[in-house]
């Protein structure tokens, strides 16, 4: 006679738990991101250089109610990932507000002599 039984293995980690790992601010110029624990990278990213932000929620994401939000420039991708989907909404809108204000030539400014 034979024991039965299956072999558990531990769940995956949260997205939540690797996304604390990331920071981000947004102020009226530029996107500041930073990653890691150990390893800490850092990129500043100018609004004025964004070309589309957009948000993704891939199955893990879903499951959690989690999106990332991705900005394109002309030198690359940045990626702000697991946030809550109402704030990924709302940061996603504040970039595209923000990068739009950026990019738009300052009134009275052709006459700065």
């Amino acid at each position: 006679e034979g024991v039965g039984g299956r072999a558990s293995l531990p769940p995956p980690p949260a997205p939540r738990r690797y996304a604390r790992t990331w920071r981000y601010e947004v102020d009226a110029h530029e996107l500041y991101l930073q990653r890691g624990w150990i390893t800490i990278t850092r990129h500043v990213v100018p609004l004025v250089r964004v070309q589309n932000v957009d948000t993704v929620q891939g199955p893990i994401d879903k499951l959690f109610g989690l999106s990332s939000v991705t900005l394109a420039t002309a030198g690359g991708k940045a990626t702000i990932p697991h946030l809550d989907e109402p704030v990924a909404e709302a940061l996603r809108s504040k970039i595209a507000e923000r990068a739009r204000a950026a990019r738009s030539p300052v009134v009275g400014a052709e006459h700065a002599d």
